[in-house]
């Protein structure tokens, strides 16, 4: 660091559930929680404090541990200069994240939340193909999310290795959903991966609906892009905005005002915990969008002989069952073109 000397004992002192916390929003349970390295079930990544050096441990397959510089480095490499600089506040970009504690005031260290923000690339026609033939989506309902800056593919980091994945997120960048272009989970088991330190609340696309009277209501990735799939068959892409919150719970009060005066539709896994999330949304939306009402997909069935529950699963239905509701099925949109007559579509927030 030239002419400053960094003072590694005030550097090893700084709190790593602080850390945690600042950069990835994880709290720590009985000194345990999901390793922010790998992932994981929250049990797998520890956390103590020994003589006043806050030490880690890495249960997954890595078996790694240390201070907080070996932590930083480990996340984000360099050298344990580059780590202290970051740690310090002291790094070339200006990017301070928590500062050295006194060491008589180690739990209240300021701290400042950090998103990680993956390299984003434009899907490939190979990509765009390979993500049509897992989800049964149209390659060209696909090219429209790509075209409203929605869909791209990114190396996201698991457990020791990088997966190519399709990654959904607006301009705001406010949250990224990841899920592996293979189709197989991720480390913990799960098909979807939530960033670090994004606002799961957030609703992706809220801010993009402005020029659309209608927008479809999803929770999840695959259901995102099958609302693009829908209104494109259905020939309403350009009436019907698809909005997707990744937590199915409470939308986030900064995403309510851009749902003024819309028209809006939910379409969520149904479940219980789906049918939940319905009747939450709609109470939230309530006297801000111009009308809302949720689809149901009972009685309907799968070409694999398993039942639809969400959005992206209707476009796996099973020929019979397409033929035996077709007219209810082919009504999916309808409600664009109502809301297309009622306010033709520009809303200002």
């Amino acid at each position: 660091m030239s002419a400053l000397t960094i003072d590694w004992q005030a550097v090893k002192q700084i709190p790593i559930p602080n850390y945690l916390r600042a950069r990835f929003g994880l709290e720590l349970r009985y000194g345990r929680c999901a390793c922010p390295i790998h992932g994981g079930d929250g049990q797998n990544f520890s956390v103590t404090q020994k003589s006043g050096v806050w030490l880690w441990k890495c249960f997954t397959h890595c078996g790694k541990g240390g201070t907080i510089i070996d932590l930083d480095m480990a996340l984000y490499g360099g050298s344990a200069v580059d780590a202290a600089k970051r740690l310090l506040g002291l790094a070339p970009d200006g990017g301070p994240i928590i500062r050295a504690p006194k060491p008589d005031d180690l739990e209240s260290v300021p701290v400042k939340r950090q998103q990680y923000h993956p390299d984003l690339e434009e899907p490939s026609a190979s990509d765009l193909r390979a993500l049509s033939d897992l989800r049964s989506i149209a390659v060209e309902a696909l090219k429209i999310a790509v075209k409203r800056e929605f869909l791209w593919t990114a190396d996201i980091y698991d457990d020791g290795e990088y997966y190519q994945s399709f990654v959904i997120t607006d301009k705001t960048r406010k949250v990224y959903l990841a899920r592996r272009l293979d189709g197989k989970t991720w480390a913990n088991g799960s098909k979807p991966k939530t960033l670090s330190g994004g606002r799961g609340k957030w609703a992706i696309g809220v801010e993009e609906s402005r020029d659309f009277p209608a927008i479809a209501l999803v929770e999840g990735g695959p259901d995102f892009l099958a609302a693009f799939g829908h209104a494109w068959a259905s020939g309403v892409d350009h009436l019907v905005a698809p909005v997707c919150v990744p937590a199915a719970n409470l939308i986030d009060d900064e995403s309510l005002p851009y749902f003024q005066g819309k028209r809006v539709r939910i379409f969520v896994h149904d479940d219980d915990a789906g049918r939940g999330a319905t009747s939450d949304w709609a109470h939230q939306l309530r006297g801000i969008a111009s009308g809302v009402d949720g689809y149901r997909f009972d009685g309907l069935w799968k070409a694999d002989g398993e039942p639809v529950e969400d959005l992206n699963d209707l476009l796996m239905i099973d020929a019979d069952s397409w033929e035996q509701n077709r007219e209810t099925i082919e009504s999916i949109m309808n409600y664009a073109m109502e809301a297309r007559k009622t306010n033709g579509g520009r809303i200002s927030v």
